[in-house]
């Protein structure tokens, strides 16, 4: 049933992942004072099988407890109208992500879903 799809959803979470890795755990970041200290560092993915209206969604959660970042809000939108050649290495995972996924969301005290 999701065998079509595998490659979209190992997409997405990677990118997400990256993001997680990049901006809630960067250098120099520290937790917040709410965060307990066996939880910094750590990050939660999971996944799950829902159906709407008798359609299958595959549902994506990434949580970390890491410095809060929106990637759908905060991170730049790619200029794609520009050739590979003459764009900057990177910058395109949220744009993949929104792409391919059916719904996304950022929250700094839930998880993601997609």
């Amino acid at each position: 049933e999701y065998g079509d799809m595998i490659g979209f959803v190992e997409l997405a979470v990677e990118e997400l992942l990256v993001n997680v890795v990049r901006y809630a755990y960067a250098e120099g970041s520290a937790p917040a004072p709410e965060v307990p200290p066996d939880k910094w560092g750590m990050l939660e993915l999971g996944f799950r099988h829902a159906s709407m209206d008798d359609i299958p969604f595959l549902c994506v959660w990434i949580r970390d407890w890491g410095a809060p970042f929106d990637p759908f809000l905060e991170a730049p939108k790619p200029d794609i109208s520009l050739s590979a050649e003459d764009r900057d290495i990177g910058g395109l995972g949220v744009h993949l992500v929104r792409n391919v996924s059916a719904h996304h969301c950022y929250s700094g005290t839930s998880p993601v879903f997609l």
